[in-house]
């Protein structure tokens, strides 16, 4: 455990270590990361025109056309990844022409750039870079597509309900005939003397014999 009088020296010297307070001086340690500028926190880097960088975003937005806080934020980060990409891309062929220069001068062949530890180093550094920036250009391509896509879903208008029938109320079954009434002998032979007596004062009124009629009901 460091003692009192440790931690009061740590504090002055700390005091003392404040970094660069003059603005140029801030500005040269701002830079200290530009050594090949694919780390560079800074979206624009000397030797850039700004001016390209406004014609990059333009273009952005024109294509994408972003509707709220979201979409432009992830089209701020595409305006970013390419930006970023195509100066990644700038450097690698710098890198390959200065490797070729040197490969002219000293008579290498080709093939040397993959045996040559320190540019094989460089080479795939500079290469994960650019992937790594590819691969932050897709996922935000994507994921303002798919913000886009469910921004345009929920301003959709929803089908209105159909409103509910209510159902039929059922027929009522019509009731089956009643089933004729089961007479007795007796009853029948009644009700066929009283159709015979009928018959007969029918036939009294008109030109048919009786007794004729008779005989033919009871050959029936």
């Amino acid at each position: 455990m460091a003692s009192p009088a440790q931690i009061a020296a740590s504090l002055a010297n700390a005091a003392h270590s404040t970094g660069p307070v003059t603005p140029s001086g801030k500005e040269t340690v701002s830079r200290n990361a530009l050594t090949h500028g694919l780390t560079a926190t800074r979206l624009i880097i000397p030797g850039e025109n700004p001016a390209d960088l406004e014609a990059l975003s333009a273009a952005i937005v024109h294509r994408y056309n972003p509707q709220n806080f979201d979409e432009c934020r992830h089209a701020d980060l595409i305006v970013a990844s390419e930006w970023r990409l195509a100066r990644a891309w700038r450097i690698h062929d710098s890198f390959l022409c200065e490797v070729q220069q040197q490969q002219q001068t000293t008579g290498a062949g080709e093939a040397t750039i993959f045996s040559n530890p320190s540019q094989q180093r460089g080479f795939s550094l500079m290469l994960r870079y650019i992937r790594s920036i590819e691969r932050s250009h897709r996922d935000a391509v994507k994921n303002l597509v798919a913000i886009q896509k469910q921004r345009e879903a929920d301003q959709e208008p929803r089908p209105e309900a159909a409103p509910a029938v209510a159902p039929k109320p059922a027929l009522a079954a019509a009731p089956a005939p009643a089933a004729p009434p089961t007479l007795t002998r007796a009853e029948r032979r009644a009700i066929e003397r009283a159709q015979r007596k009928a018959a007969i004062r029918a036939a009294r009124g008109s030109s048919v014999d009786p007794s004729a009629l008779f005989r033919n009901q009871q050959a029936a």
